[in-house]
């Protein structure tokens, strides 16, 4: 199947989704940085539903 991330479009996207991304954790880094011991949290549900049976 043809994947529409190879198209010149897609590739397009990707860069404009990369250098979003690089200018919002640049611009809110000091945000981003108090928000990280929260993740800690919001990851053991994530990690038990994924161990449990």
């Amino acid at each position: 199947m043809f994947s529409f991330w190879k198209t010149p479009s897609g590739l397009a996207a990707l860069g404009l989704i990369g250098a979003a991304t690089y200018f919002l954790v640049i611009e809110h880094q000091q945000h981003i940085f108090a928000f990280l011991p929260f993740l800690i949290f919001l990851a053991c549900p994530l990690r038990n539903m994924r161990l449990s049976p």
